[in-house]
């Protein structure tokens, strides 16, 4: 995954960038509303995801060996959505932003879905240790370091790490997608994807309701704008409460405890 080397350096680009004041992000409830400064998560509960597809649904094993290819995209996936999971829970912590905490909750799942693929086939998963900030590939410590430090000077800063994030998984995911043929990993990655571009909307909304812009490192910038300015995607979900526009409360992008699938 040679595109997580450039995050380590993508803080010094991006570091001219993060100003403003510290911003209160809150709205109590579950489900994704509308707040006073625009989208916000809050409100009400979610109306309930689609059951059935989710993990079980992941089609058949290919009979054909995995190219080694195939077996770095998978094994660097894993380590990377652990990446997002730690540093959004750290992040999360810090400045007790519910966001944070549940994007968290999918990026674990993302791990899940990659574990099911990684025992399937047999190979050694890379995650020996849950720990938050415990990797195998010592270049993923580094980025765990230089993500919550960036993402510890002010709550904006915090919000253009998760940008960040999500638009190198993205773009990590397509490049593992034009690596396979494999139903099963295609599958996979489209749902990773798609749980992805959510993600990236829910920062990037939160910065424009602080108003904030963000310059795109990992996508061009047509098309993060694209991403940022679409719709939530439903499909891909695991049984559970799901999304919904609903009445928020709070100042600018709150946060609330929607639960995704993917």
């Amino acid at each position: 995954m040679t595109r997580t080397w450039i995050l380590a350096v993508a803080f010094v680009a991006i570091g001219a960038l993060l100003a403003g004041d510290l911003a209160s992000a809150q709205g109590p409830g579950r489900g994704w509303g509308r707040g006073r400064a625009g989208m916000q998560m809050g409100g009400r509960r979610g109306m309930g995801q689609r059951r059935g597809a989710g993990l079980s649904r992941i089609p058949a094993a290919s009979d054909v060996p995995l190219t080694d290819s195939e077996i770095d995209a998978l094994v660097g996936m894993r380590e990377e959505e652990k990446l997002a999971r730690d540093v959004y829970l750290t992040l999360g912590k810090k400045w007790n932003a519910p966001v944070f905490t549940n994007i968290s909750e999918a990026e674990s799942r993302h791990m899940a879905a990659l574990a099911q693929l990684l025992n399937r086939y047999k190979l050694v998963d890379p995650v020996t240790d849950t720990a938050v900030g415990a990797f195998t590939n010592p270049k993923f410590t580094v980025l765990y370091d230089s993500l919550v430090h960036g993402g510890s000077k002010s709550l904006i800063d915090a919000y253009k790490v998760g940008a960040l994030i999500e638009e190198l998984d993205i773009a990590d995911l397509r490049e593992a997608k034009s690596g396979t043929t494999r139903e099963d990993f295609l599958f996979v990655y489209d749902n990773l994807e798609r749980g992805s571009r959510n993600h990236l909307r829910a920062f990037s909304a939160q910065l424009r309701a602080e108003g904030e812009t963000y310059e795109a490192e990992h996508l061009a910038q047509a098309d993060f704008d694209a991403i940022a300015a679409g719709d939530m995607e439903r499909g891909g979900a695991q049984a559970g409460r799901g999304q919904r526009m609903g009445r928020g409360q709070g100042r600018g992008r709150g946060q609330g405890r929607g639960r995704g699938g993917w």
